[in-house]
């Protein structure tokens, strides 16, 4: 339950500090800057100083992404492990900037001159294959190509039909006359390429005739513009060569852009650096900026804020001033989360719903042992939790990450762990029987070792349902009791108590009723009691109508929410399904595995079969289990557990920072 405290600031000072003092603040990420409207409005010139130079980013993002299909990795475990992105520190930083920079703009311009090239003759090759067609199927025109083959007396069309219809137009054009000449150019699976001569003066009887057969004309000037002059077999000559000193010119300049893709890592450096320097000078938008100085508001961390003002006055000798400010009316702090080492892992998990508001509780603490339960209880399988424990391990001792991606690969060790504790409990060790892993067997009891219930024998799914709607009943209460603490800090008494604490009276009533004699509370006692929280709910519920005729009415109606809590309750009955569902599609998979392994001609064969079905179907059933066991332990948070005190929607802190795209920063 633990919340960052946060301070507004006012920080004003000379002109002449102001490039160092947001150099050390980007770089530090201790500040988040304020949209100050009462201060940028009387801003001098709307127009800012590139105070870190003028760059643009998209030259350099356009040269990343050109050469990125070129780009051969060295080193791909190493790629592995840092998840993509280059990993170094500050002074390693600072010397690959000062080497390449003076390089960028030649590497930049060269991969701009190289798409270029490559846009050209990748257009220009993709249009070679009709226009070689169109030469291939005109080969039985032995003239050249023109724009006209009229003559003073006579009309020609070059054109296409339909193969099918090829017999039948030349009976119909000699029936037509006989001074008609139709010539086959050439023919492909799909269309005859034809030349038909005729006197101009039947020309249009001719042209009309066409017309009925799908008769297409080609205009060869618009389709092989460039080979007035050349025959068809001159042309397709021309267009091979062409086509294959395209493809020599495609291949030097991949070969070119290859040989650039070595800057691929400095080029990373380098859009970093430029989105940084943009990012510090767009943050002047929030400030007031007049000839002489500036200033602007931010949020800080309240603990932080003594060692910022020492600072900031011993580096710029009392020239730069941090003003604390109160808050105006309405005005509402972002939110920062600050808890131990343990649940910051789950802080993602509240994150997911919204961030608490300023009056409210953060619910991580809370939230973190029920959701281990549940993931635990819904995956319930030893090696599925070793699996992901151990990958987890292994990029935490081993990986190149950041801290917020090393604080989520905690959370799945957490879950790890707690699916091979709800393995343990529930005795699955991927879908095996006791007769399948005799090892693990307690011959006392004959189930695995630490095994308290069997979910797939006997009475174990009731039993195992019975304990998902008691962790359900626990959690769901504890979460109105939340909401009772809630209240009470909100000085909302009548609220606490008779709203929370009558419904909490209400249902732990009927859930002694429900379970009678075997917690030691007789029925009579227990439905009296039942009741009287009826009754409390009657009085109460109606309170807010203003109507004495109504407060009754609309009391008796509140008890309908019962219906409400009953179906909460039920949603935890999921934990059950999913716990169950691992262990049996697992032990499914191996079953498969057995029987097609048996059915083949060769013992060797068979073995490679059922590793290949145990290896598919258990990678999916952990892939599914594991995004089920994840979703629905988080639903019955988000839903059943927050809908009972928490509402959220607080604005993030987000400190004026340096955004890591392609760069993890790690300072020696």
């Amino acid at each position: 339950m633990s919340k960052v405290a946060l301070q507004k600031i006012r920080v004003t000072g000379f002109k002449r500090h102001y490039k160092i003092l947001m150099q050390e603040l980007h770089q530090s990420g201790i500040l988040q800057l304020s949209e100050a409207h009462n201060l940028s409005q009387y801003t001098v010139s709307k127009s800012h100083d590139d105070y870190y130079g003028s760059v643009n980013v998209a030259r350099t993002e356009f040269a990343l992404s050109f050469l990125a299909p070129y780009q051969t990795v060295t080193s791909k475990l190493d790629n592995f492990l840092s998840g993509g992105k280059i990993v170094l520190n500050n002074a390693q930083l600072s010397e690959r900037i000062k080497i390449f920079a003076p390089e960028a703009e030649k590497v930049i311009s060269a991969c701009e001159k190289l798409e270029d090239q490559l846009v050209r003759a990748r257009n220009e090759k993709a249009s070679l294959p009709k226009k070689l067609e169109l030469a291939k199927n005109l080969k039985g025109l032995h003239s050249t190509v023109q724009a006209n083959f009229n003559t003073e007396t006579t009309t020609t069309w070059i054109g296409k039909i339909p193969l099918s219809e090829k017999s039948e137009l030349m009976g119909a054009l000699a029936a037509e006359s006989n001074l008609i000449d139709l010539s086959v150019l050439g023919e492909n699976r799909l269309h005859a390429y034809v030349r038909v001569t005729t006197l101009k003066s039947i020309a249009p009887a001719v042209n009309t005739k066409l017309q009925l057969f799908d008769f297409e004309a080609i205009d060869l000037m618009n389709e092989l513009e460039a080979f007035d002059g050349y025959t068809p077999s001159q042309i397709k000559a021309e267009l091979t060569k062409l086509e294959k000193d395209l493809e020599m010119q495609i291949a030097t300049a991949e070969m070119e852009a290859k040989a650039l893709s070595v800057h691929m890592r400095d080029l990373k450096i380098l859009a970093e650096h430029q989105a940084w320097q943009n990012s510090k000078n767009e943050a002047q938008a929030h400030m007031f900026v007049s000839e002489k100085t500036f200033s602007f508001e931010a949020w800080v961390i309240t603990d932080a804020l003594d060692d910022f003002s020492a600072w900031v006055k011993n580096a710029f000798v009392g020239e730069v001033v941090v003003d604390s400010m109160a808050l105006e009316k309405d005005e509402l702090p972002p939110t920062k989360l600050g808890n131990n080492f343990v649940v910051k892992s789950f802080e993602p998990i509240t994150e997911m719903y919204g961030l608490p508001r300023k009056l409210e509780m953060d619910p991580t603490i809370w939230l973190a042992p029920f959701f281990l339960i549940f993931f635990g209880l819904c995956l319930s399988d030893v090696g599925y939790g070793a699996l992901l424990a151990l990958v987890a391990a292994f990029f935490l001792v081993f990986g190149k990450l950041s801290r917020g991606a090393n604080s989520s690969l905690r959370l799945l060790l957490y879950c790890g762990i707690a699916a091979i504790v709800g393995g343990v409990l529930l005795g699955g060790y991927f879908g095996l029987t006791t007769s399948q892993f005799p090892a693990m067997v307690d011959p006392d009891t004959g189930r695995f070792y630490g095994q308290i219930l069997t979910p797939t024998e006997g009475t174990g799914p009731i039993t195992f349902l019975i304990l998902s709607l008691a962790l359900g009943a626990i959690h769901l209460l504890f979460g109105m009791l939340l909401a009772f603490v809630q209240q009470i800090k909100s000085k909302d008494y009548s609220g606490a108590f008779l709203d929370t604490a009558m419904w909490v009276f209400m249902l732990v009533a009927i859930g002694l009723y429900a379970l009678g004699e075997s917690v030691g509370v007789s029925k009579v006692m227990a439905t009296n009691l039942c009741i009287a929280g009826a009754i409390g709910l009657v009085i109460t519920q109606g309170r807010s109508q203003k109507n004495w005729l109504l407060k009754p009415l609309f009391g008796i109606l509140g008890l309908y929410n019962i219906t409400a809590y009953l179906s909460d309750l039920l949603s935890y009955s999921r934990i059950m399904a999913l716990g169950l569902a691992t262990g049996v599609v697992g032990f499914a998979m191996n079953l498969t595995a057995v029987i097609f392994s048996e059915m083949m001609p060769h013992p060797v064969l068979g073995i490679l079969i059922a590793v290949i079905i145990v290896l598919f179907g258990h990678s999916l059933n952990f892939g599914l289990s594991l995004l089920g066991a994840f979703i629905h332990s988080g639903r019955l948070q988000f839903i059943e557990f927050f809908g009972k005190f928490y509402e959220s929607g607080a604005e993030r802190f987000t400190p004026f920072a340096r955004a890591a795209k392609y760069l993890t920063v790690q300072d020696k």
